[in-house]
């Protein structure tokens, strides 16, 4: 099945712009809800592939490009990882810079919200989200946005994927801050708070 946003895609030719000299955003065609509470927009790469999105990071919270050059080439089980990233002109707004994603196949968890079995919660999500956080951390990275809307249905069975750590906002005291499972970030005594 052919996701709606790939049928607009294919009717509208429109190539608004190249992220990495490879990737077509086309601004034409947002993609609501699919970007974890950041604008994202269908993508497709000169190859023709076309199942992918570019995600806008916040100006004032851009993208660590550590955490995405560790995952670029090198997926991660669990995790929509980043193909590529960098700067984009929208039309009639100023640059900006997009991370451009595999595009979910599925909804986020928040807009699929359903009653789940123990044992459901347990292998569909919990279990497979605690392996993909401890790939990352084997990579010494840390997600810093596990949460509903940033939680994906996937393809395969019943997985839950997470989106790309990285995209989403600048850690609030980095490099003294680590990812607990509770999904908050704990800062060392003594660590200087960036504001």
């Amino acid at each position: 099945m052919v996701p709606d946003f790939q049928r607009k895609m294919a009717s509208d030719p429109t190539s608004n712009t190249l992220v990495a000299g490879e990737y077509t955003v086309e601004f034409a065609v947002p993609l609501p809800g699919a970007g974890g509470g950041l604008s994202s927009f269908a993508s497709h790469d000169r190859r023709g592939r076309r199942d992918l999105m570019a995600v806008e990071t916040r100006p004032w919270q851009p993208a660590r490009g550590q955490a995405l050059a560790a995952l670029i080439g090198a997926p991660i089980e669990g995790v929509l990882s980043p193909l590529a990233h960098g700067p984009a002109k929208p039309p009639g707004k100023p640059e900006s810079y997009f991370v451009i994603v595999q595009a979910p196949s599925g909804p986020s968890l928040a807009a699929a919200a359903r009653p789940w079995s123990e044992g459901e919660l347990l292998e569909q999500l919990l279990r497979p989200a605690v392996r993909a956080l401890e790939r990352l951390k084997q990579r010494g990275l840390t997600h810093r946005a596990v949460r509903p809307d940033n939680l994906f249905h996937g393809n395969a069975g019943q997985r839950w994927y997470s989106a790309a750590p990285g995209r989403h906002r600048r850690p609030a005291c980095s490099p003294h801050c680590s990812s607990r499972l509770t999904w908050r970030c704990v800062c060392r005594a003594g660590a200087a708070t960036a504001r």
